[in-house]
C-alpha cells in the first residue's frame, strides 16, 4: 500500500478550500441548523401597557368620564373595556408585522417599550329632530408606543371613533354610557374592527426615521367668536381637531405620528397608567410639522319651502407643511368644503356644532386628498414618513 504525504503548502491550500465551501455553504441556507440562527423576524418586542388616559390621575375622571368608566371599576380592576382590549390583543398579535407583543410587563419592570392604548378626546352631543334624540359620540385614541427607560413617547397611531344613538326622550346617563359602550364595542363597527386593519402597520420609528406631527392648531378671531356662540372651549376642540386630523393623515397617507399635546410647549405628554400612577413623558421633535388653522364657519339660506330649509354649512381651514428646523414649506394651502343640511319647518332646533364639526372634517380630508396629488409634498414628506 502507498501513502502520499501532502506539503505543507499544499496541506495548507486544501484547509483553505474546504474553509470557504463550508462558510459558502452555510450562507446558501441549506443548512437547517444554519439557516434558524440566520432568521431575523424584524419584529420590535414590545410590552402590552392596556388603556391610559392623559393628565393626572384624576383628570380622565372629568375628561372622559364615561371611557373611564368602561375602562375601570370602581375598586380599581379592570373594567369591560380593559378586559375586551386585552383579549383582542392576545387573540390578534399575530397580525403585527413589526410588532413582538408580550403580556407580561410585570417581569421586566420599567426598562422595556410599552404599547398603550390613550383615549385623548371623548366629545358627546345631543340633537332633536321632531320627537327624536340624536346622540353622537365622537372619541379620540391613539395607541401609543412608550419608552419606560428614557421616558419617551416613540410612536402614536390616532384612532377616531363616531357612533350615532336615537332616543325617544331625553338621553338619560346610563343611555349614554351604553352609546359609548357601543362606540368601543359594537360587533358591527368597533374600535376592534378599526384595529384590524391598522395594526399590521404599527412599528417603532427608529432613531433615523422620519415622523410628523400636527404641532399647532389656531383659531382666528372669527372662529374664536362663533365658538363661544356655539357654547364650545377653544382648547378641547383645539385637541379635538388635532386628533381627528392625525386620523385621516394615517388613515389616508400611512405616515408616521407623534402625538399632539397642548401642554408643556407640545413636548410633554402626562399619562395616567392603568395602575393609576402619573408618568410624564418627553415627545421628540418632529422631522416635519402641520399647522392648522380654522378660519371661520360659515352658514347661508340657500333656499326655503313651506315645508323645509336648505342651508349651505361652510369651513374655512388653512394647512401649512413645513420642516421647523429649516423653515422650509412643503405644503400650504387655504381650503373650504360646504355641505348642505335639509331642515324641517316643524325642528325648532338642531346641534349646529355637530353640523359644522362634520363639514369641518370633510375639508381635513380634502387636505390629505391636496397632499397626496402635490408632487413635492408626496416625495419630500409622505414617501419618507410611510410606514406602508
Amino acid at each position: 500500500m502507498k501513502v502520499y504525504f501532502l506539503s505543507s503548502r499544499l496541506f495548507s491550500l486544501v484547509r483553505m478550500l474546504a474553509l470557504m465551501l463550508l462558510v459558502s455553504f452555510l450562507l446558501s441556507g441549506y443548512c437547517p441548523l444554519a439557516n434558524a440562527a440566520l432568521v431575523d423576524t424584524g419584529k420590535t418586542k414590545v410590552y402590552y401597557g392596556g388603556i391610559v388616559f392623559p393628565g393626572k390621575s384624576d383628570d380622565a375622571r372629568t375628561n372622559s368620564p364615561y371611557s373611564f368608566e368602561l375602562a375601570t371599576n370602581k375598586g380599581g380592576d379592570s373594567g369591560e373595556l380593559s378586559v375586551a382590549l386585552l383579549n383582542f390583543f392576545k387573540n390578534n398579535s399575530g397580525s403585527m408585522k413589526h410588532i413582538d407583543l408580550s403580556f407580561d410587563l410585570s417581569k421586566e419592570g420599567e426598562s422595556k417599550v410599552v404599547m398603550a392604548l390613550a383615549v385623548t378626546g371623548e366629545e358627546v352631543g345631543t340633537e332633536l329632530i321632531a320627537d327624536v334624540n340624536k346622540v353622537i359620540v365622537d372619541l379620540s385614541c391613539q395607541v401609543l408606543f412608550l419608552d419606560f427607560a428614557e421616558k419617551k413617547v416613540l410612536g402614536a397611531y390616532p384612532l377616531f371613533l363616531e357612533y350615532v344613538a336615537k332616543s325617544d326622550g331625553p338621553p338619560s346617563r346610563e343611555f349614554i354610557l351604553n352609546a359609548v359602550r357601543k362606540t368601543y364595542l359594537d360587533p358591527q363597527e368597533s374600535i376592534f374592527d378599526l384595529l384590524k386593519t391598522r395594526m399590521g402597520d404599527f412599528r417603532i420609528a427608529r432613531g433615523s426615521s422620519r415622523t410628523v406631527r400636527v404641532s399647532k392648531v389656531w383659531f382666528e378671531d372669527e372662529a374664536i367668536t362663533q365658538l363661544k356662540e356655539l357654547g364650545k372651549g377653544k382648547k378641547a376642540y383645539e385637541n379635538q381637531i388635532a386628533q381627528r386630523y392625525g386620523d385621516a393623515l394615517f388613515s389616508g397617507l400611512g405616515i408616521t405620528m407623534l402625538p399632539y399635546m397642548k401642554d408643556g410647549a407640545n413636548s410633554k405628554m402626562a399619562l395616567r397608567m392603568s395602575d393609576g400612577r402619573s408618568v410624564m413623558f418627553d415627545i421628540p421633535p418632529s422631522t416635519y410639522s402641520i399647522d392648522l388653522t380654522l378660519r371661520k364657519f360659515k352658514k347661508v339660506l340657500k333656499e326655503e319651502t313651506s315645508v323645509e330649509m336648505a342651508y349651505i354649512y361652510g369651513a374655512f381651514i388653512t394647512v401649512k407643511v413645513y420642516e421647523p428646523e429649516y423653515m422650509k414649506i412643503y405644503f400650504e394651502e387655504n381650503i373650504k368644503h360646504g355641505e348642505m343640511k335639509i331642515v324641517p319647518r316643524s325642528q325648532l332646533k338642531w346641534d349646529e356644532f355637530l353640523v359644522y364639526n362634520e363639514v369641518l372634517r370633510r375639508a381635513l380630508n380634502d387636505s390629505v386628498e391636496m397632499m397626496r396629488n402635490n408632487k413635492n409634498t408626496f416625495e419630500e414628506v409622505i414617501k419618507r414618513c410611510s410606514v406602508k
